[in-house]
């Protein structure tokens, strides 16, 4: 599979918040989707209400769960921040900061 192909994933996770495709380019690029996947559980109370069409319930996150997957939240939050779409920046820009309120 070409890098083209892969990075399309990513392209499609930045568009429509599709975490199967976040998913599939982690595993394409070697990484552990395994954490990934129980990252974006600790995450449902954001990606259930953005799919949606609603706002997150960034209350009802577990500061303790974020901690265990502070890398993979990190990485899951800065690619939403990197997105053209203004409600996953601001969603990803919001989960970079409660990461790092929690210190």
């Amino acid at each position: 599979m070409s890098q083209t192909d892969v990075e399309a994933y990513l392209r499609r996770f930045q568009e429509c918040a599709d975490t199967a495709s976040l998913l599939e380019y982690i595993r394409l690029k070697d990484g552990d989707a395994a954490r990934y996947q129980k990252a974006f559980q600790v995450l449902l109370p954001v990606f259930d209400p953005v799919h949606h069409g609603e706002y997150p319930r960034y209350h009802d996150l577990d500061l303790k769960e974020l901690s265990e997957y502070e890398n993979e939240i990190v990485f899951i939050a800065s690619r939403m921040a990197q997105s053209d779409k203004a409600d996953l920046q601001s969603c990803g820009a919001e989960l970079l900061r409660l990461v790092r309120k929690k210190d």
